[in-house]
């Protein structure tokens, strides 16, 4: 367990189930912590959590997603810095 994540030593101790359908729709939803969606609704969801935090200047996105092949992962950056950044600089 010592070579393990600490979060995933914690998710033994605590002994975590899987994530279930509800939970994740609640996580990918207008309030949840997943950014996921098409450029307009990841720049919407971004907008909304700066807004909710008093105005954020970084936002970080973790997409190492384990079936996502590299391909859909430099599309996924291209759409982040051609569509989804212009966005949320319009919407200032």
């Amino acid at each position: 367990m010592k070579d393990m994540p600490k979060c995933l030593q914690n998710w033994q101790r605590k002994r975590w189930g899987p994530v279930t359908r509800d939970q994740f729709d609640h996580l990918i939803g207008p309030l949840g912590a997943i950014v996921l969606g098409d450029p307009d609704q990841v720049a919407e969801k971004i907008l909304r959590h700066s807004e909710a935090l008093g105005g954020i200047s970084r936002f970080q996105f973790q997409m190492d997603i384990a079936d996502i092949t590299h391909k859909n992962l430099l599309k996924s950056i291209e759409l982040i810095g051609k569509e989804v950044i212009p966005r949320l600089n319009n919407l200032k």
